[in-house]
């Protein structure tokens, strides 16, 4: 198990959010009612079909009219990456999540965990992308490596509901990278 700081003495905080299919008065409410300052798109392909409020142009004109500063770092921090042939994040159940995990050690990722981090360290900061719950979403790695820089990280769900990010009991912390190789004990299928 990997040993994470008391979330109320961690330094930084970060705020996930899934725009899903909400309508955008709400998400712009849920921006508003936690403060929000800044939406980093973590989205690789920032065009929503049927949802164009969400596309990449039209979402960063709205939040700069609501004083709210918007980055695409999709190239860097974008889901929707391709598996290694042997990847160890083998407790990982989809090979979506091991990809994004395989490229979570890559120079590429690193240099987008920059860039956020450098950001909001200095103003409230939300990561956005589709899914609305976070542990269907790479919005979830995300976490768990910040997690484990000592980051609190809290998933805004709705106006009043708000959860906060717990690693996942699959991973553990290797050479001071993310390894999703635990099986827990609902894998186990032992018998007895």
């Amino acid at each position: 198990m990997l040993e994470t700081e008391n979330p109320a003495s961690k330094a930084h905080r970060l705020f996930t959010v899934g725009h899903s299919n909400r309508s955008l008065d709400n998400l712009l409410d849920l921006l508003h009612n936690y403060r929000i300052k800044q939406l980093i798109d973590v989205r690789s392909t920032p065009n929503c079909q049927g949802f164009s409020i969400f596309n990449r142009s039209s979402l960063a004109a709205t939040l700069e009219e609501e004083d709210i500063a918007y980055a695409w770092l999709g190239h860097e921090l974008g889901g929707q990456r391709r598996s290694k042939l042997q990847s160890p994040h083998q407790a990982l159940a989809t090979d979506g999540f091991r990809a994004y995990a395989d490229h979570m050690s890559s120079n590429v990722f690193m240099d987008g965990i920059n860039h956020l981090t450098n950001i909001a360290s200095q103003t409230t900061t939300v990561i956005m992308c589709a899914e609305r719950e976070a542990s269907q979403c790479h919005r979830s790695l995300i976490a768990d490596y910040l997690l484990l820089k000592h980051w609190h990280i809290t998933h805004l769900l709705d106006i009043n509901h708000s959860q906060e990010h717990i690693l996942n009991p699959l991973a553990r912390s290797y050479q001071d990278q993310l390894v999703y190789d635990q099986l827990g004990q609902e894998q186990l299928n032992l018998s007895l």
